[in-house]
């Protein structure tokens, strides 16, 4: 593969001035600056003036056919041509099963390492839990963007890289420190077993080894449940045997396992009872997630759990955000999502509230998801119907909506076929939402992270407080 300049050499973006922008920030954090550890008092619906949007067509809808390919080496890759589209998007995507600290790292490395290279490379790790690169190319520059997405995969980290991370390892994990949904989010997946161990345990109290860190760029980068996807102006026909030319000799490693399925539930409590975790921080902030546990076949439901995440926390006008938001005042937003695998999964949701209003806000979480159970009424279910309708149309003739599409499948392991998606779309049901809400919303996990003045407010008869 040819030499890029600048791959070598750390960013000129990694400026003191850049450092000095992220100190601020986080001294804004240690001091209780409102508007960093605070939730934003809450705007009422009525009082939001949006922009008008484009009608979405109506009619017959053909959703374009996403391709699948393996290539000699076991590489997956989804493709397909956007007719309306003038431009390529290519995206490396690597499932992360627990390694986010990790992926982290190797986001700074990689966006150092290829910082000169001739198609501006988008990084992103813990996004629907992959680690992503991106880019965006002209048609007839998709052999080039081939050749350095490859080259991407087969160069570890420089000795140049691997020095600045060492000296900055410290601030990068102080960072990920103050990422409250972040930490919330990994002691759910730890709690339902969603994650498979860890590669390394990285610590600032040892030096970073360029050994360790090109083998953790080979196995998450480098691994066989990776996925290429292209998407955009292209050849079909043509592709297959373009990404066999620069991507099919690369060397893949055998992906690790998850953990075995009676080791998948974390007993902490009984059955009956609620499951409270208590995560600690020295900021005057809290944060609250609950989450539930998808059954196996969670992968086959994807469209009903679509519309019940959406029915929760889809906006102003779902059920949490009324609730909570606007008739209670206690936090600016909510959050809600789900990830699946093939041994199941998780429903979860996240919002900040006051410190103080700690208890009053699990009350009301806890009413509105017992209320939830029996699924969204008829007018809510049209609502997110006719919402996922209308985005499935809008992102159809897009080439970066329907990468992200494919990247979401690979991740969650389910079909990347649109058409069936919006089949599905067609025919789903209240009853199917409804019936996956009684099964699904029943004892949650509920995860606080927060000051320590929060842990003395919990005291719940009724549930059981893990202190982490």
């Amino acid at each position: 593969l040819p030499e890029y300049p600048g791959w070598g050499a750390p960013m000129s973006r990694r400026s003191a001035a850049w450092l000095a922008v992220v100190a601020l920030g986080l001294s804004a954090c240690a001091h209780g600056h409102p508007e960093t550890v605070s939730p934003l008092v809450p705007t009422p619906a009525s009082a939001l003036r949006l922009p008008p949007t484009e009608p979405v067509a109506t009619g017959p809808f053909e959703p374009p056919a996403i391709q699948r390919a393996r290539l000699s080496n076991g590489l997956s890759i989804s493709y397909v041509r956007v007719p309306n589209a003038d431009y390529v998007e290519l995206m490396w995507v690597a499932p992360l099963h627990g390694r986010d600290q990790e992926a982290r790292l190797l986001e700074e490395a990689i966006e150092l390492q290829f910082a000169g290279a001739p198609f501006p490379l988008r990084v992103s790790a813990d996004d629907e839990r992959s680690l992503r690169v991106q880019l965006t190319c002209e048609p007839a520059e998709l052999e080039s963007a081939l050749q350095l997405m490859a080259a991407v995969v087969t160069n570890p980290p420089s000795p140049e890289t691997t020095r600045w991370l060492a000296s900055e390892l410290k601030v990068l994990q102080l960072r990920a420190s103050l990422n409250l949904t972040h930490k919330a989010l990994s002691r759910m997946r730890k709690h339902f077993a969603l994650d498979r161990p860890p590669a390394r345990a990285w610590s600032t109290e040892k030096p970073l080894d360029l050994y360790e860190l090109a083998a953790l760029h080979r196995e998450l980068l480098a691994s066989s449940d990776t996925t290429l996807i292209v998407i955009g102006a292209l050849d079909e026909a043509a592709l297959p045997q373009l990404a066999q030319k620069h991507c099919g000799s690369l060397p893949l490693a055998a992906a690790s396992t998850l953990p075995a399925a009676r080791d998948r539930t974390e007993r902490a409590g009984s059955d009956e009872s609620e499951t409270i975790a208590f995560l600690p921080i020295p900021e005057p902030a809290a944060l609250i997630a609950f989450g539930f546990a998808l059954p196996p076949d969670a992968r086959e439901q994807t469209v009903a759990l679509t519309l019940l995440v959406d029915s929760l926390g889809g906006g102003l006008s779902s059920l949490l955000s009324a609730s909570l938001r606007e008739e209670l005042g206690l936090t600016y937003s909510v959050t809600t999502d789900y990830e699946v695998g093939v041994e199941g999964g998780m429903l979860y949701g996240t919002f900040l509230t006051p410190p103080d209003r700690v208890p009053e806000a699990l009350r009301a979480l806890r009413e509105t998801l017992t209320a939830a159970r029996s699924g969204p009424d008829r007018q809510a279910f049209e609502r997110v119907l006719r919402r996922s309708r209308e985005s499935m149309r809008r992102g159809a003739d897009r080439a970066q909506a329907l990468a992200g599409y494919a990247a979401r499948a690979v991740c969650q392991q389910t079909t990347p076929d649109l058409r069936v998606t919006f089949a599905d779309l067609e025919r789903v049901r209240p009853q199917d939402v409804a019936a996956l809400a009684t099964q699904v919303l029943q004892q949650p996990l509920i995860v606080i992270v927060g000051e320590r003045s929060v842990r003395a407010s919990l005291q719940w008869e009724d549930a059981t407080v893990l202190d982490d």
